[in-house]
């Protein structure tokens, strides 16, 4: 009878854990940067800013939009190959994500 509680994985399937792993782990810092911090108003470039670097990406553009009657801001932060997060944030200073 096997001692172990349950079976060993085999090296590909502990990658694919491995890596799912990291993605919620860099989801939540990207969640985290971006959201606010009770009692401090941090400028919204800051907070793209922040969410670039501790998910490895780097910021594409931040910009003021003028005229629109919903945005206020936009930027939008690449990973290399593997794709853009949008950040957009409202009149209201509410911000929504779209990766």
């Amino acid at each position: 009878m096997d001692s172990q509680p349950w079976p060993i994985a085999d090296c590909a399937s502990r990658r694919t854990f491995a890596a799912m792993v990291a993605e919620h782990v860099e989801l939540a810092l990207f969640e985290q940067s971006l959201g606010k911090i009770e009692g401090l108003h941090r400028p919204f470039c800051d907070r793209v800013a922040d969410a670039a670097e501790k998910t490895a990406g780097s910021v594409l553009f931040d910009v003021r939009v003028d005229g629109d009657i919903c945005v206020q801001r936009m930027a939008a932060i690449g990973y290399g190959v593997t794709g853009t997060a949008i950040i957009v944030m409202d009149k209201t200073d509410n911000l929504d994500a779209h990766l």
